[in-house]
């Protein structure tokens, strides 16, 4: 009887073992799906103060400020900045996982996340781009010379979903 006790002891392990792994795997999975909606909710965000922004700036008729807009850092038209923000910076030295820097070499708002494997180049990146006739063709929105198309938030790169 004993022997019997010590089979169903050591299934009993291993099933504990199996259910254990894939509740492992799963959570995983979840903690980089979690992450990913996370991004994409923050970038919806960033679009719709940009969208507003714009429309503002538009229906005003300051072009000065639109081509600021153009080349600013998006976080400044939220209302404050994200919780995980660690400002303006040249580069990603000293940024934590799970943070945004506004990268101003790029002049692009940047992710690092936590689970890269969920971001295409392991990375998020967000960019304004201001769509324009380039009229003097010096390849940027000069409001006095050129005509301005739109302007909004692009995901340079973003998430990759399975």
């Amino acid at each position: 009887m004993a022997a019997a006790h010590k089979l169903q002891y050591a299934l009993l392990v291993v099933a504990l073992a199996l259910l254990l792994g894939m509740a492992t795997t799963r959570i995983a999975s979840l903690r980089v799906a979690a992450e990913q909606l996370a991004f994409e909710h923050a970038v919806a965000a960033l679009r719709a103060n940009v969208t507003a922004a714009a429309t503002r700036l538009i229906l005003h008729r300051d072009p000065q400020a639109l081509a600021r807009l153009a080349r600013g850092n998006p976080v400044a038209l939220l209302p404050g900045p994200p919780r995980n923000y660690a400002g303006e910076r040249a580069g990603e030295t000293g940024v934590a996982p799970g943070t945004w820097y506004f990268d101003t070499t790029g002049r692009q708002l940047v992710y690092l996340p936590r689970f890269s494997e969920g971001f295409a180049g392991g990375r998020g990146r967000v960019a304004l781009r201001v769509n324009f006739r380039d009229r003097d063709g010096d390849g940027r929105f000069t409001p006095d010379r050129d005509t301005l198309r739109g302007i909004g938030l692009a995901t340079v790169a973003g998430t990759q979903r399975r």
